[in-house]
């Protein structure tokens, strides 16, 4: 309980929550936009690449930077990105 949790770990419980998976090789080819797309664990790929398409995870300077910690304004910045996701 106080460890901090990771971008990874924070988008991947996030997916899971509301079923937001991906399957096949859509997978690869959505996560190859990414320079850090090799650091992405296996179990992570079908729930980050389905936020990615769905355009609630978006990276900056060209990677995820999945292993830092997430910060408070990244979580907020998530839940507002799921609240709109879930109008629509």
């Amino acid at each position: 309980p106080n460890r901090l949790i990771s971008r990874q770990e924070f988008f991947t419980t996030l997916a899971r929550m509301d079923g937001w998976q991906m399957n096949g090789p859509e997978v690869d080819e959505v996560l190859k936009a990414f320079a850090d797309r090799d650091q992405v664990a296996s179990y992570a790929k079908p729930y980050l690449a389905k936020l990615i398409k769905m355009g609630l995870v978006k990276g900056y300077n060209g990677r995820l930077w999945l292993d830092r910690p997430i910060s408070r304004a990244e979580v907020a910045a998530m839940i507002s990105r799921v609240l709109q996701a879930k109008k629509q």
